[in-house]
C-alpha cells in the first residue's frame, strides 16, 4: 500500500514539473493541507498552488529530477533535483539569466488518498549568491530549515514549524503572553502548542526541556532561529 502512495508521487511529481501542470494538486491534495516550504507557511490548496507557480514563474524550463522516493505507512519521502535558467524575480530577487541549480527533500503525510501534510526543504545557497545582503534568502531560511530539520530527525513525531516557532521563544524565556503577542495569537493557542511539544519530545517540566535541548545541542540553532524569524527581539 505505501509503495501505491510513493507511485503516486512520483506521477505528481513527473505531471507538476513536465507539464507545468498545477491541476495535478487538486487531486493529490486535500484541501484542508499544511504546507511548509522555505517560500511559503500555508495551508490550503492555494498556498500549494502558490509555491509551484512561483517556481514555474521564474524557471519556466525548468526540469526535477527524482532522485529516491522513500515510502513508509502514511508517509513518502522523495529527494530532488531541479534546475533551469533564472529568468523572472525569484522571491525578491530579480532574474540573473544564469542556469541554477537546487536540491531539496518533500515529504508528503497521508490521510487516506490525500495529502494533509506537505513539508519541504531546499539548498537555495545558489540563488542566495545573487544577493550578498543580510535579508537574503539565504539568510531568511537557514535557521529555520536547520533546526526544523534537526528536530524532526532526532524526533520520530516531529514538530510542526509554529511548534519550532513556540518552542524557540519558550526555550529563551519568553512568557506564554509574549509569545503570544510576537505570533499574533491566544495565550491558549500558545499553551496547546506547548503541550504538544512536551508530548512529542516526552517531556513534562522546563528544567527537563533545558536538558533536553542543553543535551542535544540546540540552544544555540533555536537562538539563531529565534534572531532570524523575528530580529532583535528583548524579554
Amino acid at each position: 500500500m505505501s509503495q501505491d502512495k510513493a507511485d503516486i508521487v512520483q506521477r505528481y511529481i513527473e505531471t507538476l514539473w513536465g507539464d507545468k501542470d498545477v491541476n495535478i494538486i487538486d487531486e493529490l491534495f486535500s484541501p484542508l493541507a499544511v504546507i511548509e516550504s522555505p517560500l511559503l507557511k500555508a495551508v490550503g490548496l492555494s498556498g500549494k498552488r502558490s509555491v509551484s507557480q512561483t517556481w514555474f514563474e521564474a524557471f519556466p524550463r525548468g526540469e526535477a529530477i527524482i532522485d529516491k522516493l522513500i515510502s513508509s505507512h502514511d508517509m513518502v519521502v522523495s529527494t530532488w533535483r531541479s534546475g533551469g535558467i533564472h529568468e523572472n524575480i525569484f522571491h525578491g530577487v530579480e532574474p540573473t539569466g544564469k542556469q541554477m541549480f537546487f536540491q531539496g527533500t518533500s515529504c508528503y503525510r497521508f490521510e487516506g488518498s490525500k495529502v494533509v501534510q506537505y513539508y519541504a526543504t531546499v539548498n537555495l545557497s545558489e540563488i542566495g549568491k545573487t544577493n550578498h545582503s543580510p535579508n537574503s534568502i539565504e539568510a531568511k531560511t537557514k535557521g529555520s530549515l536547520e533546526i526544523i530539520q534537526t528536530l524532526r530527525n532526532m524526533n520520530s513525531a516531529g514538530l510542526t514549524y509554529r511548534e519550532v516557532e513556540c518552542l524557540s521563544l519558550w526555550a529563551l524565556g519568553f512568557s506564554s503572553k509574549k509569545s503570544a503577542q510576537l505570533l499574533s495569537i491566544s495565550v491558549s493557542t500558545i499553551e496547546a502548542h506547548k503541550s504538544n511539544i512536551k508530548s512529542k519530545l516526552n517531556i513534562y517540566s522546563k528544567s527537563q526541556l533545558f536538558e533536553y535541548l542543553r543535551a542535544g545541542g540546540y540552544f544555540g540553532l533555536l537562538s539563531t532561529f529565534a534572531h532570524d524569524r523575528f530580529g532583535k527581539i528583548g524579554l
